[in-house]
């Protein structure tokens, strides 16, 4: 497959990965949730191309798709259907924030030691994007939301959930980059 079709189907993929892990955090109700229920699952789709095509910018590329139709989603959803962004102008931010995930994935594929074998490169560049990711969302969760009012008894909060789900992230992460690392040695035999 050409890198530009495998960068494309591998960024929708993404999107609808994502697309179906907020439904089910609607759904549900629990904030976050769908950071740990995704995570092996995005690890794969961001680590499987970059180990592929091995150059500098495909996990951007990868985010892309979410950062263009990213906008009309993200603002009909959160200033026109349930308005709860703090300003119209976090759109495009959050939609920047996709980018910065696609841009650790590269980057820490690209400085991890030389002295490394391919499936400790494959399983740290499947931790990183997903500690940004999670470091993204905990950011917004925190300052781009219009304050709810309190409510009796206190609720779990996006936060709650967040920090004790850390480590299921971490390793879901980590056996997605050694799943990819799998699929690729095993396609080279």
């Amino acid at each position: 497959m050409k890198p530009w079709k495998m960068i494309l189907l591998y960024g929708v993929l993404i999107m609808l990965l994502i697309g179906f892990g907020t439904f089910f955090d609607l759904t549900t109700g629990i904030g976050f949730f769908f950071l740990y229920v995704t995570s092996y699952f995005n690890a794969i789709l961001i680590v499987l191309p970059i180990l592929l095509i091995r150059r500098f910018g495909v996990g951007v590329l990868l985010y892309l798709p979410c950062a263009i139709l990213g906008l009309a989603i993200e603002y009909y959803m959160e200033v026109v259907y349930s308005p709860v962004l703090k300003s119209p102008w976090l759109v495009p931010v959050f939609c920047l924030m996709y980018l910065i995930i696609g841009l650790s994935a590269d980057l820490s594929f690209k400085y991890i030691p030389k002295g490394w074998d391919e499936k400790r490169r494959a399983i740290y560049t499947g931790i990183v994007p997903m500690v940004v990711n999670w470091i993204i969302f905990v950011i917004a969760a925190l300052y781009f939301y219009i304050p709810a009012a309190p409510v009796s008894p206190a609720p779990r909060t996006i936060l709650t959930v967040a920090f004790w789900a850390f480590p299921w992230l971490l390793l879901s992460a980590a056996f997605g980059g050694y799943t990819s690392y799998l699929m690729v040695n095993e396609k080279r035999t």
